[in-house]
């Protein structure tokens, strides 16, 4: 079985993303409550399971329902929706795109991450 370091160098030339990134990255997720999904290096496909709460001790995600525990390393990108589709009291519905930007704004002033917005989605990769 090929491990984890192999995979990424056979794969990849550079890493974007230090454990502190990710752990910063995780911690303005779990403030702004949003929910993502994860690609991982094995298959760099996005899961259609989005993750509401990411506990995470050292560089591992400890506690991800489908995928169990993984590490930073193992993630290939997060996915997240730029806007959410909200309801009002009375029903109707409406676009928010409050939390997407709140999250980019905070990253901005954090530092420097690897965030592409394309169609619906805002992604973070990992490595290139």
């Amino acid at each position: 079985m090929i491990g984890i370091d192999e995979i990424i160098k056979e794969k990849y030339t550079a890493s974007l993303m230090s454990n502190a990134k990710w752990r910063k990255l995780l911690t303005v997720l779990n403030e702004l409550q949003i929910p993502v999904s994860f690609a991982f290096i094995d298959t760099e496909k996005f899961s259609d399971l989005e993750h509401h709460d990411l506990s995470f001790v050292d560089d591992y995600i400890t506690d991800c329902t489908a995928h169990g525990s993984f590490s930073f390393k193992e993630i290939y990108a997060v996915r997240l929706r730029e806007n959410e589709v909200l309801r009002k009291i009375s029903g109707e519905r409406y676009i928010d795109n409050t939390k997407s930007r709140l999250l980019l704004e905070k990253l901005n002033k954090m530092g420097k991450f690897p965030i592409k917005t394309e169609g619906d989605f805002v992604y973070i990769t990992a490595y290139q």
